[in-house]
């Protein structure tokens, strides 16, 4: 085989990698800011009233606080709403050095800790219902000694500790509290108290223990009250979704929607699988995000509509689509279109109002419809493990064609010990994707853009190997190029090349796989085992693909065996394109324009210019060289 420089490759997913990384920094930055202002909005109540300082060294612990946030904000990396971000937290200092009141440097801490989290995506919460009757034992033993076995704050430990540990029974400063807040706390600690970093903690545990925690405050009746709200459904859109419930303050709930918003919070809060019981959150959130963007394109605020529109489709739809497409596909085929038209239109250079909200309005038609078709939501154990294994096996045909295809090729020019390569690539995917899940449940919400980058990139990347490969093949169809290339013309960088096409081929499959079967894992939580079925017989149905493939490939002669081959890549190829182009338009990062075209999502085919186009393009290019390596083959020889 030519040598491919494998190194440009490599070094283009290491750029992309070390890109994430620094957002990952950023972001890690962001979420220490936050957790800077959870503490101002409680505690600096305590050191000013009536415009005057009460507690001297509190008041010179929160002034460091708000004047190094600031300056955090202000060294962040430029972005666009970071003036916006600046100005916040210099109206902040400037509240905190005048000695304005508690409720207002609240009030300022909370809204600036809202668009940072908006702004860095950060994730508020947990990727798995948390365990909160589990959390009690936690409780007893890691909290107990300070806080006290009913977090009054009187726990055998306190009367030593200076300040003394907070009274978590305390419902006036628990107004000022998320979810998050309490979680970031029990994961930093709070620097200059005996309240330590709990690190030993898994990240599950330490979210269990936030909800816990914050139902000290709240009162019988409160949560009677909340779910008798609950069960009404008239305030349920304001909570559509776990980061709702996790970042939200009951003291922002008062605000917006007087006792009856917080007896809803703190229910949620102590019974968040109310949740969890069907897809209707994901419904809401479609609608809530939908509906947002309206009001944005109304006040003409057009990037936040269009922000809003993708996030209806990527933290709203999506979740839901799969179990859509089982049942109802034409309608789910629908949806889409509609929402990319949509996003379409809000990406225009002057949309018009009254056509926006007429799109909505059509949409929030469609998505109201399949909302009645999927019913209860609840998938039944049969439907549950057929649509894990329809996932396993549409994901991972692609990854099994590539791998059949290099394998067969090396067994068929005799290079048996080159197959140690390929195994390397396809198991350091494996590891790598199960490592992104683990560390992206961590820094990234991944349901988001941040997945769908990620997967276009790579399946674009892919594409371009997928190219060169196939038209190596077809190039040496011939038995003096296959002599040559015994004599030793595979080695090198030419073997890094097989690594690195088979770990690209199984990255961007196991990426997108382990996050659909979370969605199906947290939609079915009493049905694991179902879905485990699915996934053994879909991983038996793979590998029967893989060896019918291998087998089929070796029986071919060895210029059918080189052009059938080339063919499949090219194929494979296509359908990365279409695939790649698909998820950076589903992300925002790329326009479409939308045509009548039949959508076939097997093949990667979209109807929309931008897919369509640079599938023909490929198509073409392979037409020239196929025509070309046939004229060359029956040219006479000098």
């Amino acid at each position: 085989m030519e040598t491919i420089c494998v190194r440009n490759w490599v070094a283009a997913f290491v750029m992309l990698w070390s890109g994430v990384t620094a957002h990952a920094d950023e972001r890690t930055t962001a979420e220490n800011i936050l957790h800077t202002l959870d503490y101002l909005a409680v505690d600096y109540a305590g050191a000013v009233a009536n415009g005057q300082v009460i507690n001297a060294r509190e008041y010179a612990e929160q002034w460091e606080f708000t004047r190094r946030a600031a300056q955090q904000i202000a060294q962040l990396a430029p972005r666009p709403e970071q003036a916006a971000l600046r100005e916040q937290a210099q109206t902040l200092l400037s509240a905190v050095q005048a000695h304005y009141a508690g409720t207002t440097v609240a009030k300022l801490s909370n809204e600036l800790a809202v668009n940072l989290i908006k702004e860095f995506a950060i994730v508020v919460a947990p990727r798995t219902l948390p365990d909160i009757a589990g959390a009690s034992a936690l409780y007893a033993e890691y909290c107990s000694q300070c806080h006290g076995a009913s977090g009054a704050g009187d726990g055998e430990h306190a009367v030593r500790l200076i300040p003394p540990p907070a009274n978590l029974r305390d419902a006036g400063r628990q107004q000022q509290r998320s979810l998050y807040s309490l979680y970031s706390t029990i994961t930093r600690g709070v620097e200059g108290t005996s309240m330590v970093a709990f690190t030993q903690l898994t990240d599950a545990q330490r979210w269990a223990l936030a909800f816990y925690t914050s139902r000290f405050s709240v009162s019988p009746e409160q949560l009677e009250r909340g779910e008798q709200v609950m069960e009404s459904g008239t305030l349920n859109t304001l909570i559509p979704d776990m980061a709702a419930i996790t970042g939200t303050t009951p003291a922002a709930m008062r605000a917006a929607q007087g006792d009856d918003g917080v007896a809803l919070l703190v229910y949620l809060r102590a019974h968040p699988e109310a949740l969890m019981r069907n897809v209707s959150s994901a419904l809401d959130v479609s609608l809530t995000k939908l509906r947002a963007s309206v009001a944005e394109s109304r006040a003409g605020r057009k990037t936040q509509a269009y922000d809003a529109a993708v996030a209806s489709y990527l933290q709203g739809y999506e979740l839901f689509e799969t179990q859509l497409r089982l049942t109802e596909p034409e309608l789910a085929e629908q949806i889409e279109e509609k929402m990319a038209k949509y996003r379409e239109y809000l990406g225009g250079e002057q949309p018009v109002f009254d056509q926006v909200n007429a799109r909505a309005q059509e949409l929030e038609t469609l998505l109201e419809k399949a909302s009645s078709y999927l019913g209860s939501g609840t998938m039944t154990p049969l439907m549950g493990a057929f649509s894990a294994f329809i996932l396993l096996l549409r994901e991972g045909v692609e990854a099994i064609l590539v791998l059949s295809a290099i394998m067969a090729f090396l067994v068929k020019t005799e290079r048996r010990e080159s197959l140690r390569y390929v195994h390397a690539g396809w198991i350091s995917a494996l590891a790598l994707g199960g490592v992104t899940w683990v560390v992206a449940t961590q820094l990234f919400a991944i349901s988001g853009a941040n997945r769908e980058l990620t997967e276009g990139i790579t399946a674009l990347l892919a594409a371009v190997i997928l190219i060169y490969m196939g038209y190596w093949l077809h190039r040496n169809a011939n038995i003096q190029r296959w002599k040559e290339f015994i004599q030793g013309r595979l080695q090198g960088k030419s073997l890094w090349t097989l690594v690195f096409m088979s770990f690209l081929a199984v990255y961007r499959e196991v990426f997108e796989t382990i996050l659909f079967f979370e969605t199906l894992w947290l939609q079915m939580p009493e049905q694991h085992r179902e879905l485990l079925y699915g996934i053994g017989a879909a991983a038996l149905l793979l590998a029967a693909i893989t060896w019918g493939m291998f087998r089929f490939s070796l029986r071919l002669p060895l210029r059918q065996f080189f052009n059938v081959n080339a063919v499949l890549l090219f194929v494979l190829a296509v359908i990365f394109t279409g695939k790649g182009i698909a998820a950076l338009q589903e992300a925002g990062s790329l326009h479409l324009h939308p045509v009548s075209f039949p959508r076939i999502d097997m093949l990667g085919v979209f109807p929309n210019l931008e897919v369509l186009g640079a599938q023909a393009i490929l198509l073409l290019l392979a037409g020239v060289w196929l025509t070309t390596g046939r004229f060359k083959a029956s040219k006479p020889k000098a």
